[in-house]
């Protein structure tokens, strides 16, 4: 009778502690999250599991919304065994079309002329005159070769 009363204090004070816990992560959680809702015909990215591998998922789509149930979606998957699925919103993103980012003009005014040299020198030139001056890290055995290599 006195283990029995002991092990309840146990559990009662275990379930407490686990409350308190839930409690203190909730809020800065809650402070973090912002509610996510998607419209009936707008598209989504669904993470899908990756075949042959159990513990890989990765997003695919664009797919349609077609229902909403609550925090499930109903989604159109053409070209699928099922061609309608639903999916927790927490298995779902907003897909965003690259369209418009194909391409950028940029207006050039001809007025503004950069000046051209004739006259091109690359830095290795200056470098291939004295090369040895540039390879003081190296032994002089490997410096020796690295010249023959650069000269062939």
């Amino acid at each position: 009778l006195f283990f029995r009363k002991r092990l309840d204090q146990a559990r009662q004070m275990a379930a407490d502690n686990l409350k308190a816990s839930q409690r203190a992560m909730k809020q800065p959680y809650d402070q973090r999250a912002a509610p996510r809702s998607f419209s009936v015909g707008e598209e989504v990215l669904a993470l899908e599991p990756v075949p042959g591998h159990a513990l890989a998922a990765r997003f695919d789509g664009p797919f349609v919304i077609t229902g909403r149930s609550g925090p499930n979606y109903v989604i159109k998957m053409p070209g699928r065994r099922k061609s309608e699925r639903t999916v927790h919103i927490n298995r779902l993103k907003k897909y965003h079309s690259r369209a418009g980012v194909a391409a950028i003009q940029v207006e050039c005014d001809d007025t503004e002329k950069l000046p051209v040299t004739t006259e091109v020198r690359l830095c290795n030139s200056a470098i291939l005159q004295n090369p040895l001056a540039h390879m003081k890290g190296l032994s002089v055995q490997g410096a020796c070769d690295l010249v023959q290599l650069l000269q062939k």
